[in-house]
């Protein structure tokens, strides 16, 4: 039975959270559709950086009780690429102020996420503008360097780095595997 009451908990603290999410986005007068046909809504928000079209699905996981953000990149990599475009990624993420790039092996595409906590009590959708101004940010400062090793660019000073890296990796799973 207390697997029931945990369950609605988490039911209720979600809705106050999807709640909190319509209340802030009207106010902020942010444009947002509503995509169902998930017991909680996903929200898609579209913003013009630059030249490039960069839509974030904003959605509660009651279950992880947690607001997931994320965004695909406009562009697609070759799967030879995966490699090379990982290796970029490791070097990214570590300066980015919220989330991460990763490439999603399903789709061969590149997307982005965050995951935030929330206590449906303490949550404020204020907290997301920071979240979402931070992915947008992220999203235009990297995205030339994303796509181009996504489609095998890699510049002429880190193509040798690059190179001894996967040969260090071919060795390593010859005498290991």
């Amino acid at each position: 039975m207390a697997d029931n009451g945990e369950k609605l908990l988490k039911k209720r603290n979600a809705e106050k959270v999807c709640k909190e999410l319509t209340d802030f986005f009207a106010k902020r007068e942010w444009s947002c559709s509503e995509v169902s046909g998930r017991e909680y809504p996903v929200y898609v928000l579209d913003f013009k950086v630059n030249g490039l079209t960069v839509t974030i699905g904003v959605s509660v996981a009651a279950d992880l009780e947690c607001v997931r953000f994320t965004t695909v990149l406009p562009v697609s990599y070759k799967s030879q690429n995966r490699v090379i475009l990982s290796y970029k990624l490791a070097e990214i993420n570590p300066l980015l102020r919220y989330g991460a790039f990763y490439p999603n092996t399903a789709h061969n595409v590149i997307a982005y996420e965050y995951s935030l906590p929330y206590s449906a009590d303490a949550f404020r959708g204020e907290v997301c503008e920071k979240i979402i101004l931070s992915i947008i940010y992220a999203v235009d400062s990297c995205y030339k360097t994303i796509a181009g090793y996504a489609q095998g660019q890699i510049p002429e000073e880190e193509k040798n780095e690059v190179l001894k890296a996967i040969r260090k990796n071919v060795a390593y799973l010859k005498n290991n595997a």
